[in-house]
């Protein structure tokens, strides 16, 4: 099931497709991530979240050509909501600009960040017995 999310004020739109592998949700996102975007993504991607049978979330972003300080605030929240029902997240794919904000951020230390989405599932089992 994909998402699209369209802003008015924005020529493009981001398109969110979620899936459910072993009980982690993989979230795909394509396009860019802004201020624009943001709080549509926030609400299409709680929702996925609050599945009990969800018990971590990895957010590929491959296909994400932009993201700026919002994107990044989105992130976190998500990552602030998930380690509050005692939940993992991680990330995979990033750009080498993107990873940057992350490291540059401090942010790598507390969001795990792999090359590759199967490097990231792979990561679930190992440190923490999911999958």
């Amino acid at each position: 099931m994909k998402h699209e999310i369209i802003h008015p004020d924005c020529t493009g739109f981001m398109e969110l497709t979620p899936r459910i592998v072993n009980n982690i949700c993989i979230i795909s996102l394509e396009s860019q991530l802004t201020k624009y975007e943001v709080g549509d993504f926030l609400s299409s991607i709680y929702p996925l979240l609050d599945d009990s049978k969800v018990q971590g979330v990895l957010i590929n972003l491959e296909n994400v050509d932009y993201i700026n300080s919002p994107g990044v605030g989105g992130i976190i929240l998500i990552y602030k909501y998930l380690k509050r029902y005692e939940k993992l997240m991680k990330l995979c794919n990033l750009s080498e600009d993107a990873r940057d904000v992350f490291e540059t951020n401090g942010l790598h230390k507390i969001i795990e960040i792999y090359d590759t989405e199967e490097d990231a599932l792979a990561s679930f089992l190992a440190n923490y017995g999911i999958l």
